[in-house]
């Protein structure tokens, strides 16, 4: 896979925005104000904060997971438009993609179309694997997150995030119907991959929240999960950013927990998400250009 085509795709998307998108401007500008002030107001809101760095190590280390994962998720959204797409190449794109989300512009989903389209599918077909990954992340989640509050006896929020989760799985299959007749298989294979993924938010953001000194259960982490998703479908901020604080500090009260602690947890998980995932991009774009000049110069 040639990177820098996928690069040049993006650049142009980013050069019609210079010339007079203002409104994706305007948006990135007050999603970087939302996360900073929220994350102020929260920390400045909770004094007495004790924090134990040791689960951050937690976080960082669940971080590769997620990459490994996010891969695994492009590679079934190839399958859905009858591309065998080798694990390496997906990693990468995963983190090209999962980088791309700091523009102001729905970055994931543009790579990840981009990359696509050069493999000899059309946009449209592109777009609707990429968003029946995005609804199946937002089913699966929201369906873990109700199954788990029903256990708990938390039957109204349970209830709601069981058919939440039921009706993001059934556009999940509808949106693979797009492009493939193979429903069942794919849409098990998507829930798998997210389910996995889930998991592995859920480890992270309980490290997180731990780490900031909260004493917290696996429903209430997995239920905060839940932001991720719908922030990142909602698709009003670059990767979610501020939106995906918010929300999770929407939710904290409904599992019991103080609004600032979901907002904290959510922003520590993202920072250090940043950056490993800073370090990671800058690695593959690296190497990427070392094999390019490599190939240079041995075909002057």
């Amino acid at each position: 896979m040639d990177l820098s085509r996928i690069g040049a795709g993006v650049a142009r998307q980013l050069e019609s925005i210079n010339r007079g998108r203002k409104f994706e401007r305007t948006l990135f500008a007050l999603a970087v104000v939302l996360f900073v002030g929220a994350f102020y107001l929260s920390y400045r809101s909770l004094p007495d904060l004790d924090f134990d760095w040791r689960w951050f190590g937690l976080v960082i280390s669940m971080v590769p997971v997620a990459m490994l994962l996010s891969g695994l998720e492009y590679r079934v959204s190839g399958r859905i438009l009858g591309h065998r797409i080798g694990i390496a190449e997906a990693l990468r794109i995963s983190i090209l993609s999962s980088a791309a989300n700091l523009l102001p512009l729905p970055g994931a989903a543009l790579v990840r179309a981009q990359a696509l389209k050069f493999k000899g599918s059309k946009y449209v077909g592109a777009f609707a694997s990429t968003a029946a990954i995005g609804a199946g992340w937002v089913g699966t989640a929201m369906s873990l997150a109700g199954c788990l509050l029903l256990a708990t006896s938390q039957w109204q929020l349970g209830s709601l995030f069981a058919l939440g989760g039921a009706a993001a799985l059934l556009a999940m299959l509808s949106l693979i119907k797009v492009s493939n007749p193979q429903l069942l298989r794919l849409g098990l294979q998507i829930v798998a991959v997210e389910t996995a993924f889930v998991a592995v938010s859920g480890v992270r953001m309980y490290a997180a929240l731990r780490g900031i000194g909260f004493d917290v259960s696996a429903t209430q982490a997995i239920t905060l999960t839940v932001a991720a998703a719908l922030a990142s479908a909602a698709g009003v901020f670059p990767g979610g950013l501020g939106l995906r604080e918010l929300i999770a500090g929407v939710l904290s009260p409904l599992v019991g927990l103080p609004v600032a602690a979901g907002i904290l947890g959510a922003s520590f998980d993202r920072l250090i998400g940043l950056l490993v995932l800073a370090l990671a991009a800058t690695a593959v774009t690296l190497i990427s250009l070392r094999r390019k000049a490599s190939a240079s110069a041995r075909d002057p």
